[in-house]
């Protein structure tokens, strides 16, 4: 009879084992479903973020100023060519440096611009060492042109540089020429 006991006692153990290994594999498999849910989240609310930020710092001067670049671009080139650069990019928005030099007078450039792009609003900006902003030429979609435009700027003593700022951009082209590069 005892015998019979144990073997009763041993078989519900292993039941009560078995149950409980089952509850844990459960639960692993619910922390694993609300992991990837979790994950699955994150990429939505970052991917949701788009270009909002581009947009609110458009006209925004004061963080147009800052040295540090905030950018998303997508399939971009950045190359030096003779006396200038060139940009090219499939998406852009955010705020970029394009070329910065410290001078110890003050100078004027003059600078050959080509801007256009499918979509969107860019501008080429320069900027002082004392945070001054100024616009050299502005691209709407809607008034995007391959023409030539030549430009004088007058850069101070100091840090100066120009960046390129714009929102929902496509198909960006870009081409600076001037001999002081």
């Amino acid at each position: 009879m005892k015998h019979l006991n144990l073997k009763c006692l041993y078989e519900t153990e292993l039941v009560k084992m078995k149950e409980g290994c089952n509850m844990r594999r459960d639960n692993i498999n619910l922390k694993k479903v609300k992991t990837y849910i979790m994950a699955g989240l994150l990429c939505v609310l970052l991917t949701g973020c788009s270009n909002e930020f581009a947009k609110r710092e458009y006209n925004d001067a004061d963080r147009i100023a800052k040295t540090e670049d905030r950018y998303a671009k997508e399939k971009s080139v950045f190359n030096p060519i003779d006396n200038g650069y060139s940009l090219v990019a499939d998406k852009f928005d955010g705020r970029e440096t394009l070329w910065t030099k410290t001078l110890e007078e003050n100078e004027d450039i003059e600078i050959n611009i080509k801007l256009s792009l499918s979509e969107g609003t860019a501008k080429v900006v320069h900027v002082d060492e004392d945070g001054n902003v100024a616009t050299i030429i502005e691209c709407k979609e809607e008034s995007a042109a391959d023409e030539e435009t030549k430009k004088t700027v007058s850069l101070k003593k100091g840090l100066n540089w120009l960046k390129i700022v714009g929102y929902g951009c496509k198909d960006i082209d870009l081409e600076l020429l001037s001999s002081a590069f």
